[in-house]
């Protein structure tokens, strides 16, 4: 590894299925768009960056002992932010327009990566001045954040305050991707937690069947072996984690 003299920020759009395959002929090819880049810590009580489950100690002491020896971010955290006007997409899909800097592919599985650096510092403050008006929803990596947030308690400094994060949109016209929340619900009935999910969203109860989930296009949903709940938000076309993390499970 090689520490650039001229660091920027690079975004990595990767084409992907579901089960981890391209489509091809006929079927369309996904892709998703997004930045990689320090991201600010925030304390969750803050409301800045938006958490969905809940953390366990051994893997944040583990990834802790793992940081203290490499002093850095070996994975980035996948944030989404909401996008609503999709400004932050279209900017993305401007920049992606010409030859990317490093194309790879998967060896074991057919996910093609390209990567872009951006050093044009108007470029930057534009993409910065975007995300300052969002919050940050994490999509994956609860513990990695966490995990990062102790270290900088015990070891305050400039470098710390920061996070290695994957920032995409999650008003994506292109990304075929659904978010998953793996809160637990193991205090709550079955009825109990679907009137606690009524107060948020909108339900619709069908029979289990992925051909069903994906038909629907619900962003979210409770699946079981014989029904599944399809959540909507109320007010808005389709319903999203930031609706997922107001409900108090408590």
């Amino acid at each position: 590894m090689e520490k650039e003299k001229n660091p920027g920020s690079r975004f990595d759009p990767f084409l992907f299925d579901f089960a981890g395959s391209i489509f091809t002929g006929s079927k369309k090819v996904r892709s998703r768009t997004g930045i990689i880049a320090a991201v600010r810590l925030s304390e969750f009580s803050k409301g800045e960056i938006l958490p969905h489950e809940r953390t366990l100690e051994a893997p944040i002491q583990d990834r802790y002992r793992l940081m203290s020896e490499l002093k850095m971010n070996e994975s980035p955290v996948f944030f989404v932010c909401r996008d609503r006007e999709q400004r932050f997409e279209e900017l993305l899909t401007r920049l992606t327009q010409v030859q990317p800097n490093i194309e790879f592919q998967n060896l074991d599985e057919p996910i093609l990566h390209r990567i872009w650096k951006i050093v044009d510092s108007k470029t930057m403050t534009q993409i910065q001045n975007l995300l300052q008006q969002e919050k940050l929803l994490i999509a994956d990596g609860h513990h990695r954040y966490e995990t990062s947030q102790r270290y900088a308690k015990n070891y305050p400094g400039a470098s710390t305050e920061w996070v290695l994060g994957y920032i995409a949109s999650a008003n994506s016209r292109k990304c075929g991707a659904r978010i998953y929340s793996s809160i637990d619900f193991v205090e709550y009935s079955t009825e109990n937690l679907l009137q606690k999910l009524k107060e948020t969203f909108y339900l619709k109860s069908l029979p289990t069947s992925w051909e069903g989930y994906v038909s629907s296009e619900a962003p979210l949903a409770l699946v079981g072996n014989d029904q599944m709940h399809l959540l909507f938000e109320k007010g808005e076309i389709g319903g999203d984690l930031w609706s997922f993390a107001k409900c108090n499970f408590k």
